[in-house]
């Protein structure tokens, strides 16, 4: 019974960790890879970057994922339904169809 519950809590984590990522790749299809290199002043044609582009790289590379990943939390904790009454009524259904 344990087991059906955790792989259903697991499901469900994955669903958000889905989520975040499909939502940070639909934005990078949006708007391309070039153009956001182009945003930043990214130039491959030249042999050093400026300090800019290399920070606007970084925010491009760790930033805006990290704030993707707070709002797919913020997502799934306000609607994740695993708990109180409903997980006591799925908790029953469980047992019936497990007997069965």
């Amino acid at each position: 019974m344990n087991y059906i519950l955790q792989k259903y809590h697991r499901s469900v984590s994955n669903v958000g960790l889905l989520f975040a990522y499909n939502l940070c790749m639909q934005i990078v299809k949006k708007l391309g890879r070039e153009k956001m290199f182009a945003m930043v002043g990214y130039n491959a044609s030249l042999p050093q970057q400026s300090a800019a582009t290399l920070n606007g790289i970084r925010i491009i590379m760790i930033v805006i994922p990290m704030i993707f990943a707070v709002i797919s939390y913020l997502i799934y904790a306000k609607t994740y339904k695993l708990k109180g009454d409903y997980l006591d009524n799925m908790t029953k259904e469980l047992k019936v169809i497990h007997e069965a």
